[in-house]
């Protein structure tokens, strides 16, 4: 899947490249519950970020970058979903959960479960635009 990267996720990206008082950090992968479509202005309050399940520490070295044409990729990570919910998408963010670096809404959801569960796997790929 590939995902949008925010203005607040350039910002963001900008600071640590030029020591803006941001440290380097493994950002999280996390799942949504609004019925969203990410634009370039999304910022985190944006969406309604689900905590159960909840998100995924990805590591900052172990992304596939491809200088053509910049991208980031990530290996298949799958959220399971105790009980019933709903997810339209997915952003990439900070650490600290305040910044929305990436995000995309699925094009074939939003995925819902009953109260079996179930599970959502997902290929982080975005392009830096």
């Amino acid at each position: 899947m590939a995902g949008l990267i925010t203005t607040e996720g350039n910002v963001y990206g900008l600071k640590m490249l030029y020591n803006g008082g941001l440290t380097l950090n493994n950002p999280r992968l996390q799942l949504y519950s609004n019925n969203y479509t990410p634009i370039k202005a999304s910022v985190y309050s944006s969406f309604t970020w689900i905590t159960n399940p909840a998100s995924i520490v990805l590591t900052g070295t172990s992304f596939d970058y491809a200088t053509v044409p910049g991208t980031a990729t990530y290996a298949q990570q799958t959220f399971t979903f105790p009980g019933v919910g709903t997810t339209y998408g997915y952003g990439t963010v900070n650490n600290g959960q305040t910044t929305t670096i990436g995000a995309e809404r699925f094009s074939d959801g939003p995925y819902t479960f009953g109260g079996g569960g179930g599970t959502v796997k997902i290929v982080t790929n975005t392009t830096w635009n």
